[in-house]
């Protein structure tokens, strides 16, 4: 049962204005497959196969791949498809997004072969700009609701405190726009609605993402070892915009005739964390590969703030707002290990395969002063491991090149009750290559399915999304 209501409220704080939750903890360790357009359309399955500036965020001795310097840019168009239904009523909403999915920089520095028992071949410096995440979303949904309101939620969370120790960010307000009042005594409230049957709208709009600067090396030993490591520094801005509305379209409720909460939150970060990683060319045929990176530190700052109206049938109307909020904390994502194998069949095939372990439960909040203990030891026990699977393969018919890649994601829930959390991408491009340039294009296609609740669990039903998004990416590379 603790369980339960642990998963339960994840979801819940989804649509609800609060400090960090463990939702904030999953969305922030979560990264995407973007890069270079060949990185996106084989599933980012190229921790085995280097050469490939994307790898900087993964495995760094991908580097030590290269044989030549390198430039890249990959400019990518990202849209979000979000498929709502409440109450038996379907919404869908779409929202844009161009980006740079990746700008990199790559220096080969052969190594002068002056004795013969040198293997030490080239070293490699890399630079690069890659996109970890995309926030942008838009999420409608509408219905009627003939046995609850919001009103109920806030007259519970009200009940037992004076008018003057009620929340800033709920019941103060929704007390100050006559939503809920006192009945009988200063600590039991009634709220505005004697009815049901009035319609219930979410919007959402979020935007921003997660960018990765990354400064590494790789060295290239006897053509058969190939080391790296480097370091990531990683911004964060994830801003979201949240309108909830009751109205009684349908006048079926008396005096009142609607509410509005108006949700306003900023969240910024700066991290940093540390890769190291191999690859071994055991045969012409094959490779195997292994990389670890540190957890990453960030320094991260909320701002947000909470506007409610409501309006009456005698034309009466009330707005109050809360404080604007602002906290400075400290947040570390879990560490991540990546195994990975891949065949090479004479230069013409390409079969690649990768593995990612994180554990999201490590994620952790602090900050002196403050006490995260009930956040922390909720994401501790609402999270488990995650198990991540990429798959790619390409065939060469020089100069033009065919690439398809899968990946699968394994829910990050310990307990699968409203949400699953699994993941799947697949994705498909083409490529086409000369001595000095080459050109790559890919689609990839992301699905998820998740379930929320607009207010408490015991009160309202859940409803539905079904993500379908879509990124196109286009890279040019210039080799010298």
């Amino acid at each position: 049962m603790k369980n339960l209501y642990l998963i339960l409220c994840i979801i819940l704080t989804s649509f609800v204005m609060k400090a960090q939750t463990s939702v904030d903890a999953l969305r922030y360790s979560q990264k995407k497959i973007a890069g270079t357009a060949k990185y996106v359309s084989m599933g980012g399955a190229f921790s085995a196969l280097g050469a490939d500036i994307s790898c900087l965020t993964t495995n760094p001795a991908g580097l030590g791949v290269y044989r030549s310097s390198e430039f890249t840019i990959t400019p990518s168009f990202y849209m979000s498809d979000a498929m709502s239904e409440y109450q038996n009523l379907k919404y869908s909403d779409v929202k844009y997004n161009f980006n740079f999915g990746n700008i990199g920089l790559v220096f080969n520095n052969k190594i002068p072969d002056r004795l013969e028992a040198n293997k030490w071949k080239s070293v490699s410096f890399g630079f690069g700009y890659n996109k970890l995440n995309n926030f942008n979303e838009r999420i409608i949904t509408e219905g009627y609701n003939n046995s609850s309101s919001i009103l109920d939620e806030w007259q519970l969370r009200a009940n037992g405190s004076n008018a003057e120790d009620l929340s800033p960010f709920d019941t103060q307000l929704a007390y100050d726009t006559w939503l809920i009042d006192t009945l009988g005594s200063n600590t039991n409230y009634t709220t505005a609605m004697n009815s049901y049957g009035q319609l219930q709208r979410k919007s959402l709009t979020a935007k921003g993402g997660i960018s990765q600067f990354n400064f590494s090396f790789g060295a290239n030993y006897d053509d058969r070892i190939y080391l790296g490591a480097g370091v990531g520094f990683t911004s964060l801005r994830y801003v979201e915009d949240g309108i909830y509305v009751e109205d009684d379209v349908k006048d079926a409720i008396y005096d009142f005739k609607s509410l509005k909460v108006e949700d306003y939150l900023k969240t910024t970060g700066a991290g940093i964390d540390f890769k190291v990683g191999v690859i071994y060319r055991a045969q012409d045929w094959l490779r195997l590969s292994a990389a670890f990176h540190t957890p990453t530190f960030y320094a991260m700052e909320d701002e947000y703030n909470r506007t409610i109206s409501s309006s009456f049938d005698n034309g009466d109307g009330y707005e109050a707002s809360s404080p604007s909020g602002n906290f400075e904390y400290a947040m570390t994502t879990p560490f991540k290990a990546i195994g990975g194998m891949a065949f090479v069949i004479n230069k013409i095939a390409i079969i690649s395969t990768e593995y990612e372990y994180s554990d999201v439960s490590e994620t952790r909040f602090r900050e002196d002063n403050t006490d995260y203990f009930d956040v922390n030891n909720s994401i501790k026990r609402s999270y488990d491991s995650q198990h991540n699977l990429r798959c790619g393969t390409e065939i060469n018919l020089n100069p033009i090149s065919l690439r398809l890649g899968f990946a699968y994601s394994t829910s990050p829930y310990k307990t699968n009750i409203l949400n699953n959390g699994e993941t799947f991408v697949y994705s498909a491009g083409i490529g086409y290559r000369e001595k000095n340039f080459f050109i790559d294009l890919a689609y990839q296609l992301y699905n998820k399915t998740e379930k929320y609740y607009l207010y408490n669990e015991n009160l309202a039903p859940p409803f539905e999304t079904k993500y379908t998004n879509s990124l196109i990416a286009f890279t040019f590379g210039y080799k010298f």
